[in-house]
């Protein structure tokens, strides 16, 4: 056997192209980097997309202590809307005096429901942003996957 030719052929193409660029007789050893190389991003990849999964997960887990929060705040400023009790508004001058009292409670009470709304909003795109951050890293690896399996 001469030294242009090839033992083995790999079965990875990569390898094969490779191989026959360097004009290297032997394949064992750039088959077990490869093959290495191949198990490092596929594990990789799960770890991430894993990653992912928890990531939805417990943002779904947030969004429901948030809404749960939501719905409370949306009651009391409810339950604060009917709140003036009859005794402090019998009077013209008791209702102008209970009016700054009342106004406030209610200001208050949808305060926190803007809030709530707002820390909504900002645990999604919080989790979106890493979620796409996840996304792009996967992409990147699964390209190398690719490239090195490409025939």
């Amino acid at each position: 056997m001469s030294n242009n030719e090839i033992k083995p052929v790999s079965k990875y193409p990569i390898v094969q192209a490779a191989a026959a660029f360097f004009n290297l007789g032997d394949s064992g050893k750039m088959d077990s980097f490869i093959g290495r190389a191949i198990k490092v991003l596929t594990n990789e990849i799960e770890t991430l997309e894993r990653s992912k999964s928890n990531e939805k997960h417990n943002l779904e887990a947030k969004l429901s202590e948030l809404n749960e929060r939501l719905e409370d705040a949306e009651d009391a400023r409810d339950e604060a809307y009917l709140n003036f009790p009859p005794e402090k508004i019998k009077t013209n001058e008791e209702q102008r005096a209970y009016l700054d009292t009342y106004l406030e409670n209610v200001n208050q009470k949808e305060a926190i429901i803007l809030g709530i709304k707002k820390s909504i909003e900002e645990e999604q795109k919080a989790s979106d942003a890493v979620i796409a951050q996840k996304d792009e890293q996967i992409a990147v690896r699964q390209k190398h996957l690719d490239k090195i399996n490409k025939k």
